[in-house]
């Protein structure tokens, strides 16, 4: 197979014009940016910025010191711990009722069928896990009762009788 020399130089030729146009374009756009720079909007915008950060510091600072935001942020993490905790076992549960079961539907408080949703994924090496004898499971859960087996339905079958 043959290398076509007009083709290599004309691919050549369009590389060097890209890198013209490339540096065309920055320079451009630097022109741009200090045309912007040196309008006297800018230089308000700047100082407003500047009084916009010093008002931010002096926030800080004010909710630093503020006794009750203090104590709403340690009532805060609080309860979300509190919160996560709870996701965590209403997770537990739901694996536990899904295996169970065998059911990946239940209802909930509001009557409503609800999917039940299995996912799972490696935790971080040396991460606890949950059967380590330090806090067994039943101990942090409650012990957990065995779901009684679902109610058969039974089938009606209806008949049509001709006379």
């Amino acid at each position: 197979m043959a290398i076509d020399m007009a083709q290599v130089n004309r691919i050549h030729s369009l590389e060097g014009e890209i890198r013209a146009a490339e540096m065309e374009l920055k320079a451009i756009k630097k022109r741009r940016t200090e045309l912007v720079t040196d309008l006297p909007e800018y230089k308000e915008l700047e100082q407003a910025q500047a009084a916009v950060k010093a008002a931010s510091v002096k926030l800080k600072l004010a909710i630093e010191e503020d006794r009750e935001l203090s104590v709403l942020h340690v009532d805060r993490g609080e309860v979300a711990y509190h919160l996560h905790d709870l996701r965590e076992m209403l997770s537990h549960h739901l694996a536990a009722y899904a295996q169970d079961t065998a059911c990946d539907v239940i209802k909930d408080s509001q009557g409503r069928n609800r999917q039940i949703e299995i996912s799972a994924k490696l935790s971080k090496p040396g991460k606890r896990v949950l059967d380590q004898a330090k806090l067994p499971f039943s101990q942090h859960f409650g012990v957990r009762q065995p779901i009684p087996e679902r109610p058969v339905v039974k089938q009606l079958e209806l008949t049509m009788e001709t006379k």
